[in-house]
């Protein structure tokens, strides 16, 4: 090298060791643009036409003629002219001398920023190029950009999966509402005709297919409630309503409609209120009704012989609800398994007792929801009459609610509805007929619109005491209509009467300004109770 051959040969020979073995390119260039020196890096990687060249003493221009008129050789008039140091980043200039790994064309050029460092000498000038092989970074931060863009592919993926997956839930939500109000329709007519037929004089075999009539309606009711709610709890749709709630009337609700099985089965189905429970506790009505229907149900569909007894009592801080029977009990094996989803402890029950195989798992889920747990004990019955027996235990933390006496409704005597005067908006002639029968039993005096728009402008022109209102109807819904009846000044009570059966429907019924809300098919028990309670107690809408 020209510029080391001025050393000393011990200041030379260490200098070109050094010059070497530099992680890195060094190319000395002199005023001229003359290649002075390269060091070895530089040579490997050279493809071997330019090696041939012998490029030391030759112009650069001349060896790298891509360079002409580029950055670099703009840069390199600086350093030599102005002494100027210069850079170049692989960003605007990735590719200036032809380096590759091993001097091998076929590979990629390497990616290279360049360093021009200007040397003055007293009779000459001259700049070293310091060059660095940043393909490695480079290739790094390829892939990093391409990871980048892939995930920034997938978040968009998962954003749009999560859209079509929250739109499938929508639309699942939309046709469950859709298929239970569908459904619960016809039950309307069909459980509300055979119960007011069966207040009727009747012959024996009349009444008793009547009673059949009523308890398949039941059933099917039932089994339409326990596939429709598993869907919402699946779907995170279910939420617990505290109310104040009577422990007494939730335990009488929930047995009475098992007492005519368990005659039939010979069985004694009893049950008993310990009197230090609270009478009225926080809690969510219909939640407490449907795990102890379900655990009922079970027991007396699974007891052959012997007894069902259901107990609620204190436990610590908490009430248990307790279902024990006398049944063919549950295997340890299976302890578990029972509260899955579609699951019975002997899958040939299925075929000989039906049922969904889904009420222990709705159990299980709503006492979670509500802050508690069920718990399974099976054999119980060691030496009684009947099989090994079950025992179903949920604790749940109840608190104790204050009682309203101003709410309070006449439970006793026969209630008098003389003079009251309702209107019913319904849009199911069916339906419509079943209450107006049940109005002139309770000697009601009554209107019917058939749609919410019919029932604003009768309303308008007369004096109400109470309005039940459908929701879903033609024209106007009972939403929108009691929405204008509001605005205009209505302040009598107004109860949705509805098949839309969920919390949210009852939600929405409230907002829009209605006082109540009961959910269709409806026992003539239950409407008339509701009646009596806004009818009765005219203060509660003043």
């Amino acid at each position: 090298m020209t510029l080391l051959g001025r050393m000393d040969a011990p200041e030379q020979n260490f200098a070109e060791q050094i010059f070497s073995r530099l992680p890195m390119g060094l190319l000395i260039v002199d005023a001229r643009l003359c290649i002075a020196g390269m060091n070895e890096w530089i040579g490997r990687r050279l493809p071997p036409d330019i090696r041939a060249l012998e490029p030391e003493g030759k112009n650069l221009l001349e060896v790298f003629p891509d360079l002409k008129n580029s950055r670099l050789e703009f840069a390199l008039e600086q350093a030599l002219n102005a002494g100027q140091s210069g850079f170049l980043s692989n960003s605007l200039n990735p590719h200036p001398l032809p380096l590759y790994e091993n001097g091998d064309r076929s590979g990629e050029r390497l990616h290279q920023t360049l360093n021009i460092i200007p040397l003055r000498g007293a009779d000459t000038n001259s700049c070293v190029i310091q060059i660095q092989d940043v393909s490695h970074a480079v290739q790094r931060e390829k892939l990093l950009a391409r990871k980048a863009a892939m995930a920034r592919d997938k978040e968009l993926e998962l954003a749009a999966a999560l859209e079509i997956a929250e739109e499938a839930s929508r639309a699942k939500s939309r046709f469950l509402a859709h298929m239970s109000h569908d459904i619960r329709t016809p039950l309307v007519s069909l459980l509300g005709f055979t119960e007011y037929l069966l207040d009727s004089e009747l012959s024996p075999d009349q009444r008793t297919h009547l009673e059949i009539i009523r308890k398949s309606g039941d059933t099917l009711l039932y089994l339409l409630n326990d596939i429709l709610d598993f869907a919402r709890i699946e779907a995170g749709k279910v939420r617990i309503q505290e109310e104040s709630v009577s422990l007494e009337s939730v335990l009488k609700d929930a047995i009475g409609p098992f007492l005519n099985l368990a005659a039939q089965k010979q069985l004694d189905l009893e049950y008993h209120l310990d009197p230090g429970v609270p009478a009225t506790v926080l809690s969510d009505s219909n939640r407490l009704k449907q795990i102890l229907h379900n655990l009922i149900s079970n027991a007396v569909k699974f007891t052959e012989r012997g007894r069902v007894r259901v107990d609620i009592y204190p436990d610590g801080k908490s009430v248990a609800f307790v279902v024990e029977d006398t049944g063919s009990g549950v295997a340890g094996d299976r302890q578990e398994a029972i509260f899955e989803s579609f699951t019975q402890e002997d899958e040939s029950r299925v075929r000989k007792f039906g049922g969904s195989g889904l009420g222990l798992s709705i159990v299980r889920s709503l006492a979670e929801m509500m802050g508690g747990n069920i718990s399974l004990e099976s054999p119980v019955n060691q030496g009684g009459s009947g099989g090994p027996g079950s025992r179903f235990r949920v604790v749940l933390p109840l608190k104790k609610a204050e009682e309203d006496p101003s709410v309070a409704t006449p439970e006793t005597g026969k209630r008098s509805f003389e003079g009251k005067r309702v209107l019913l908006a319904e849009d199911n002639p069916d339906n419509a007929l079943l209450f107006e029968r049940l109005f002139r039993r309770m000697s009601l005096e009554f209107d019917h619109a058939s749609n919410g728009r019919a029932a604003v402008e009768l309303a308008k022109q007369n004096q109400y005491d109470l309005i039940l209102m459908d929701i879903q109807m033609p024209e106007m819904d009972g939403y929108e209509a009691t929405r204008r009846l509001r605005s205009e000044g209505h302040c009598g009570p107004i109860i949705a009467l509805t098949a839309n059966a969920y919390k949210e429907d009852r939600d929405m019924a409230l907002d829009a300004g209605m006082d109540d809300y009961l959910a269709k098919p409806i026992s003539r028990r239950t409407l008339e109770s509701a009646l009596a309670h806004w009818l009765l107690n005219p203060e509660l809408h003043t």
